[in-house]
């Protein structure tokens, strides 16, 4: 419980589980602690018996040992059989899973949307979807060569350089070919 004090200091998200009650010595027993009374818990303290080690190895059915823990609570907690054990553990964290996916989910919801929303305008800004990708290729080359030849006869005419200017200027050519994709 330290630790869980820890990491939720309110103790909104704790639930306590006592296991192996059945291994207390003679004349003790946990009802002050399951009560509440040593140390508060909101949201309950839950006693349960665990399968033994012996249990296991002699292939003891799980049933069984449910009807056990349940006599268990019976002869030693009557007041607290209805809120302890294995199955009650288990529709309690089941309830409390319930209540926090409830909470959580509208603040989901709106986050969803608002990430949704935000991808389908930047889609949006990519233009249309291409469905046949052929024409668009085709289109692309001929918008390339055609200002690939526009380049060639403005330079063709005036061009007097070394080479590696030539080469500088279709690398820079090639730059804004791709800025204008």
């Amino acid at each position: 419980l330290k630790i869980a004090k820890h990491v939720d200091p309110e103790g909104n998200r704790t639930l306590a589980v006592l296991t192996k009650l059945d291994l207390m010595d003679k004349g003790t027993d946990a009802l002050d602690a399951l009560t509440g009374r040593i140390i508060p818990v909101k949201l309950g303290i839950i006693g349960m018996v665990n399968r033994s080690q012996h249990d296991i190895n002699s292939n003891k059915p799980i049933m069984e040992s449910l009807v056990d823990e349940e006599k268990f609570f019976r002869r030693n907690y009557p007041g607290l059989t209805s809120k302890s054990g294995t199955a009650y553990v288990s529709r309690t964290l089941n309830k409390l899973l319930m209540h926090h996916i409830r909470d959580c989910l509208p603040e989901l919801k709106t986050r969803i949307n608002v990430m949704l929303s935000q991808y389908q305008s930047m889609l949006a800004g990519y233009g249309e979807p291409v469905y046949e990708k052929g024409p668009l290729l085709l289109q692309i080359i001929t918008r390339f060569s055609t200002m690939y030849c526009s380049l060639l006869r403005e330079r063709h005419a005036t061009y007097k350089r070394p080479n590696f200017q030539a080469e500088l200027e279709c690398a820079t050519f090639f730059t804004k070919f791709l800025d204008i994709l």
